[in-house]
C-alpha cells in the first residue's frame, strides 16, 4: 500500500482533458511565426535563386561596377603623356608645358617642385621643353609628378583629380575640390615643397 502511494507521488499530474504534446506543438509554431530577422534574411538568400541573381550580389556587382567607371574616367581624364629625353651635355628634357596645362597647374610651379626633388636646375626652350641639368631617368620623373598629384592635385576625400584648384585664404594655400568641396592646406605654393615617401597607388596609373 505504501509503495502504490509513492508511485502515484512521482507521477506527473495533468489536469483532467490536458494535452502536454499539443501544446508543445503550438509552442513550436508561435515560434516558427516570430524568427529573427537574421534567420528571415538567411531564408530568402537560401531560396531558389541561382547565386547571380541574389539581390546582395547584384548590388555589390553594380557598386563595383560605378567605382570602376568613376576611377576609369578620372584616370582617362588625367591621363599625363610624359615625354622625356636624353639630351647631350649630360642634360635631361621632358614636355613640362604639356604636362602643366594637362594638371591645370602653374608651371614654374611643377618646375620648382621637380627641381627640388632633383636637385637640380634647368630651363625652358622655345618647343617648351624643360632642360635639367643631369641624367635622370624616366622612372625617377615619373615618382616625382606622382608625387605632385598626390599633393597638388587629387582631393584625398573623394580622389577627384580633375575638378580640383589651389586658392589662398589668411596667406596659406589650400587645395579645393569642386566635386566634394573638401579643402586642405598644401603648404607654400611658391616654395613648393619636398614629397614624403612614395605616391599612393591611386595616382600610379595617371602617369
Amino acid at each position: 500500500m505504501q509503495n502504490d502511494s509513492t508511485s502515484s507521488e512521482n507521477e506527473t499530474f495533468q489536469p483532467l482533458g490536458f494535452d502536454l504534446g499539443a501544446l508543445k506543438q503550438k509552442r513550436k509554431e508561435q515560434i516558427a511565426k516570430h524568427k529573427p530577422v537574421m534567420a528571415q534574411k538567411k531564408e530568402v538568400l537560401d531560396s531558389d535563386l541561382p547565386d547571380c541573381l541574389q539581390y546582395e550580389v547584384l548590388l555589390k556587382r553594380a557598386l563595383d561596377q560605378l567605382r570602376m567607371k568613376e576611377e576609369g574616367q578620372d584616370a582617362a581624364k588625367m591621363k599625363l603623356s610624359l615625354d622625356v629625353k636624353r639630351e647631350p651635355s649630360s642634360k635631361t628634357s621632358i614636355n613640362i608645358v604639356e604636362i602643366s596645362k594637362a594638371l591645370h597647374r602653374d608651371q614654374e610651379h611643377v618646375m620648382r617642385f621637380i627641381f627640388n626633388e632633383l636637385f637640380t636646375t634647368g630651363s625652358v626652350n622655345k618647343e617648351g621643353r624643360l632642360f635639367l641639368k643631369g641624367v635622370f631617368l624616366k622612372s625617377q620623373v615619373q615618382d616625382i609628378l606622382r608625387s605632385y598629384v598626390e599633393h597638388f592635385v587629387v582631393c584625398k576625400s573623394c580622389e577627384n583629380v580633375e575638378n580640383t584648384n589651389i586658392i589662398k585664404q589668411n596667406q596659406l594655400y589650400f587645395l579645393k575640390c569642386s566635386r566634394c568641396g573638401a579643402m586642405r592646406c598644401v603648404g607654400n605654393i611658391i616654395e613648393g615643397m619636398r614629397s614624403k615617401g612614395k605616391a599612393v597607388h591611386s595616382v600610379r596609373g595617371l602617369i
